[in-house]
């Protein structure tokens, strides 16, 4: 994307942009007081896989301004992960990466994870668009939720 790498950082270590770009329609709260950091804790409320109604606490355990940050799952329903996304570099913007780790193991992740991976390769994809989108100033593409 064609912004420069604290710029990108800046936006994804704060919380309450994530509905802007996230597509899930999930709504988000800080629960941690002061500005984003290692040990920030944050809860979303939303829908996973667009049926059941879910509540998610997650907390950054890494923070390397305008290179990493990282999060996991300390509480909620859903399946534990861990992501972290990498930023690099690229000419005048940002290569972003996204990593994430299932931190589950025998039946539970032999069934839900490969399920998990599928949906995330999708929603990732129109995520990483959205997200250019608004960090590039597509306010129309934002404003009506989808790309152009």
């Amino acid at each position: 994307m064609q912004r420069p790498p604290e710029v990108v950082f800046d936006f994804l270590a704060d919380a309450t942009n994530l509905p802007l770009w996230d597509g899930t329609g999930a709504t988000v709260e800080v629960l941690t007081s002061g500005p984003p950091r290692r040990g920030t804790q944050i809860c979303q409320r939303g829908r996973a896989f667009r049926v059941v109604g879910v509540e998610q606490i997650s907390e950054l355990t890494e923070f390397e301004r305008p290179r990493r940050l990282a999060s996991r799952g300390v509480a909620g329903p859903v399946l534990p992960i861990a992501g972290s996304y990498i930023l690099s570099a690229l000419g005048t913007g940002t290569r972003v990466r996204f990593e994430a780790e299932h931190e589950t193991t025998g039946v539970r992740r032999r069934i839900l994870a490969p399920i998990v991976r599928r949906v995330s390769r999708r929603q990732l994809a129109a995520a990483y668009r959205r997200l250019a989108s608004v960090l590039e100033g597509d306010t129309h593409a934002h404003a009506c939720g989808h790309e152009h």
